[in-house]
């Protein structure tokens, strides 16, 4: 059959290194093995290795009938033997969930001979394909095993486990200092032992790191072209390791703002991957690639982008699932052999005693016969139990898993409707600037241009961060409205209030709420007021996590102004009213406290509209100022 080569291999060159090595093992702890046994095990070892390259189901063909012949003799060496080489099977085959069940055997089978060399190398591939996995705290429990004996006794494993537990700590979250502590000696260690491959996989990791903390990205650069080098002068076909490569420099240059490059690295990295048709690897590259083309403001391409990694994040989530399942279900198969195999055990023995004993005795032989089966049927229920709740806990951890895509996706959509408000204000404010130019205004025109472009760079610092402070949303405010004062030829008076009980700095909001109200108030109501154009703004406290923003104008009222609107040609759709709609629904979901609103409309004494009113109740974040 046709060999397909998965990402998983990079963990097999360990067990291959094991089994090279097993010829040298013909004890067992206390028990001198027959050498027969021990030379046609390490003959079918050897066969296992030509195989697993040629043609998979001959493989494995011979790994289970090295685990047959073991059994039968006793060998648990070759047992372990046997079960290491079904996990590297698997894994070569890419079934992650099959080869940690066999892994994790074999590391039994080697402890209980106290093989502790033999142990540390399978603890090594466990880690590994774990954190192919995803499941980083798990993976450090198996790496830490195989460093400690590394650090005592096999040198030769530093470099993987210095690199694998710098690896596991950047994917959760442990301090900087820590994460680059471990890479360096890994680093270390695979300049010492001279292995390029373990030393690019260093350097990427490095590069990774000092990105996700923002440290040094010209460094990180430096690191990873280092690293992509390395990989194309002695490893020219891992599509993998230059996948993984390529995405973060193309990330790095992202970081530096240096776009094209970005999208060039990560052109490269889609290359690799579709090469390897590895849907993890292209689901981090589309993943970085909607961030690259977001932050050129090229919003249809990114959103393209966006499609292909929840595509593929999908096939992650359910290759994940069916690993873990595999998984189980081989230990499941394998626990309840062993129980069948121990109650026919037991079964053979109550024969053979039967046919030694007399009458007397066939009762209670018959007794004890049942209480036997009785327990092995109690046990096996057990273990079918067990296993049932460890699959309702893998669905389980799946619905979480899409539950949070699904908010993934939410905040994507919150994200690109903000993009839309701000081209909206955008068009407004260069149409001012336009009319300004046309009508020969060159300092209106001019004053207007530099305080836009002021009211810009504070967008764009707040932009991404989705809240910012009262006080920093009243100075964006406030700058707004000067723009529109221009527009109105200084008609328009406007003041802001906020309660002494309000910390201004330690309260946030979020960003661009309050700004399409006062628009509308200025578009719909003040416009069409030719003079004592006045607008108030004020806040105050409804209570610990809740402010009252009060929106108030002497314009012409809202049903004057809809009849204006109807006398008038339209230029364009109107869109501020329903994207603040839309905005209100995604900010306010799946959330207790929501951001409410009330237009209250104004009226004189005789009945005539003297403005509107709008009250936002805003729930607050708390932040340490």
């Amino acid at each position: 059959m046709k060999l397909k080569i998965t990402p998983t291999i990079k963990v097999v060159s360990l067990l291959l290194f094991l089994g090279s090595t097993m010829s040298c093992f013909s004890q067992q702890k206390n028990k001198v093995t027959d050498s027969i046994i021990v030379k046609k095990v390490d003959s079918m070892s050897v066969l296992f290795g030509t195989l697993i390259s040629k043609d998979f189901d001959a493989a494995e063909e011979m790994a289970l009938a090295m685990l047959k012949y073991s059994d039968t003799h006793e060998y648990l060496t070759g047992k372990g033997m046997a079960y290491g080489s079904l996990g590297g099977l698997y894994s070569y085959k890419g079934n992650g969930g099959k080869s940690i069940a066999y892994f994790i055997k074999s590391v039994a089978v080697f402890d209980s001979i106290q093989n502790d060399r033999l142990a540390s190398i399978t603890n090594s591939n466990i880690g590994q394909l774990l954190i192919d996995q995803q499941q980083y705290e798990e993976a450090r429990t198996y790496v830490k095993k195989a460093h400690d004996y590394s650090v005592k006794n096999n040198a030769k494993l530093l470099p993987n486990t210095y690199i694998s537990l710098g690896f596991i700590d950047l994917k959760t979250n442990k301090p900087f200092e820590q994460v680059i502590a471990n890479l360096n000696k890994g680093e270390e260690y695979a300049i010492l032992k001279n292995d390029t491959l373990l030393l690019s996989y260093a350097l990427r990791v490095q590069g990774s790191a000092y990105i996700e903390h923002d440290k040094d990205i010209p460094l990180a650069i430096s690191k990873l072209k280092q690293a992509i080098k390395w990989i194309k002068k002695f490893s020219p076909n891992n599509h993998h390791s230059l996948g993984i490569s390529y995405v973060h420099l193309g990330r790095a240059y992202w970081r530096a703002e240096d776009y094209k490059k970005a999208l060039l690295y990560n052109d490269s990295s889609l290359v690799q991957y579709e090469t390897l048709d590895y849907f993890k690897g292209l689901r981090l590259a589309y993943e970085s690639r909607k961030d690259i083309l977001a932050s050129q403001g090229n919003y249809k391409e990114a959103f393209e982008a966006f499609k292909q990694y929840s595509k593929h994040n999908d096939s992650t989530f359910q290759k994940q699932r069916e690993n873990q399942i595999a998984r189980i279900k081989i230990e499941y198969e394998t626990d309840q052999a062993i129980a069948e195999k121990e109650t026919a055990e037991a079964q053979v023995k109550l024969t053979e005693a039967l046919s030694k004993q007399n009458r007397n005795y066939f009762i209670g032989a018959l007794l004890i016969a049942f209480l036997i089966l009785l327990a092995a049927i109690f046990y096996i229920k057990r273990l079918k139990t067990r296993k049932k709740m460890e699959v309702i806990t893998v669905e389980l951890k799946e619905t979480q898993k899409r539950l949070a895509l699904e908010k993934q996706y939410r905040d994507s959509e919150l994200k690109a409707l903000k993009a839309q408000m701000n081209p909206h204000f955008i068009f407004n404010a260069l149409n001012s600037i336009q009319e300004y130019i046309i009508l020969n205004k060159k300092d209106l025109a001019g004053d207007y241009l530099g305080k836009f472009a002021d009211l810009m760079r504070k967008y764009l610092k707040h932009s991404d961060s989705g809240t910012l402070s009262i006080q920093d949303e009243i100075e964006s405010l406030e700058m707004y409205l000067d723009l529109e004062s221009l527009r109105f030829e200084d008609t328009l008076e406007y003041s802001f209030k906020v309660s002494e009980t309000i910390n201004k700095e330690g309260l946030h909001i979020p960003t661009m709420l309050i700004q399409p109200y006062i628009e509308n108030a200025l578009k719909h109501g003040l416009l069409h007021r030719k003079t004592g154009r006045k607008l108030w703004v004020s806040f105050s406290k409804i209570n610990d996590t809740t402010i009252e923003c009060h929106i108030e104008d002497n314009g012409v009222g809202r049903k004057r102004a809809a009849e204006i609107k109807a006398q008038s040609i339209p230029m364009h759709n109107s869109f501020a009213t329903k994207a603040t709609e839309n905005r209100l629904d995604l900010l306010n979901y799946g959330k207790e406290q929501k951001i409410g609103v009330q237009i209250i409309d104004l009226y004189k004494g005789d009945g005539t509209a003297k403005g509107t009113k709008i009250l936002l109740h805003i729930p607050t974040i708390k932040t340490n100022i």
